[in-house]
Order: C-alpha cells, then sequence, then structure tokens
C-alpha cells in the first residue's frame, strides 16, 4: 500500500509540469557577451546553430522589434513580412542609433526563432531594461482591392529588383521595387 502511494506521489510529482504547461527548460540564454559597436564597424549577418546566436553591430531598435513583435512568440510565422515601420514609443533617441554585438549560448538546443524571440526578450530585459507595455488603438485601415476589370500588375523584370536590408532602420518604406 504504502508503495503504490509513494508511486502515485512520484507519478504525480513527475507529471505537475506537464500539466502545467511548463514544457522542458526556461527560454533563456546560459551565456551572453554584449559589446557597443563603433559607428565605423560593419553590421554582420545573424548566424544561429542549435542553441547559439550571434549578432554583428546590429541596431538596438531592430533588436527590440524583432524580439517583441517579428519572434515574440518563438515562432517566426506569417508576421516575418518587412515590418521596418512598427511604431515603438517611449525610446530614448539614442536607441534608434545604438548598435551592438551579441554572442550568445543556451546550455540546450533552441530555435533560431526561440533565441531571437523570447530569449532575447528576457536577454533585453535583463541587460538593458527593458519594460514593455501593449495597448490596442483604433486607427485607420485601407483595403487593396482588385478594380472591376481586373488587375492590372506586370510582373517583375528579370534584375529590376533591389535587395533590402532588414536590419538597415534608416529605410522607414522599401524603395520601389525592393525585397527582402
Amino acid at each position: 500500500m504504502k508503495k503504490r502511494l509513494l508511486l502515485a506521489i512520484l507519478w504525480t510529482v513527475a507529471l505537475a509540469p506537464v500539466l502545467a504547461g511548463q514544457n522542458g527548460p526556461p527560454h533563456r540564454f546560459e551565456v551572453a557577451s554584449i559589446k557597443e559597436c563603433k559607428p565605423t564597424d560593419r553590421r554582420a549577418p545573424a548566424t544561429s546553430s542549435p542553441g547559439r546566436l550571434s549578432l554583428g553591430c546590429w541596431p538596438l531598435k531592430r533588436l527590440i522589434q524583432e524580439a517583441y513583435d517579428l519572434y515574440a512568440t518563438g515562432n517566426a510565422g506569417s508576421r516575418a513580412s518587412f515590418r521596418v515601420g512598427i511604431p515603438i514609443e517611449g525610446l530614448p533617441d539614442w536607441v534608434g542609433s545604438a548598435r551592438y554585438s551579441i554572442d550568445a549560448g543556451a546550455g540546450h538546443p533552441e530555435t533560431p526563432a526561440m533565441m531571437r524571440g523570447p530569449m532575447m526578450q528576457q536577454l533585453l530585459e535583463e541587460r538593458f531594461r527593458v519594460k514593455t507595455h501593449r495597448e490596442t488603438r483604433d486607427t485607420a485601415v485601407y483595403f487593396l482591392t482588385v478594380a472591376k476589370g481586373g488587375p492590372k500588375l506586370t510582373p517583375a523584370r528579370e534584375g529590376g529588383c533591389t535587395r533590402l536590408d532588414p536590419a538597415d532602420l534608416s529605410q522607414t518604406t522599401p524603395p520601389a521595387g525592393a525585397y527582402i
């Protein structure tokens, strides 16, 4: 009888995290190095491997936008479109020009989206004291519809598009013909 009770207690304790919705370890970096870049330093592309993330001279504002919007849930999903113009209020002026190199590692494998979303949120909150507040506002909305005569769009010419750098915050709207 005591063995059954002990087994039932152990089984309940073992299942408690699953029943509570806590699957696996917390999503945070085990170690992270953050270094401010000089104005002459060039931005390097993001590189990642399971559990390791490296961002070279990325704008802090872009890191915040990605962590709290684009990858907020740990998935890139359908929101992974051109989103440079997302309004963020209350940021100090220096956030728009400050750039940082981040090398971070988790103690276990993680996806790039998880590292650039929830794990980056934790890092920004711990190291930069970022605090967020979300609210819903009513704004004007425009609907794009097809004209009565049908679409009149023409296909893009070969070589007619310009590659857009999503980390470049100087472009608030994409130039004509730009793509990501």
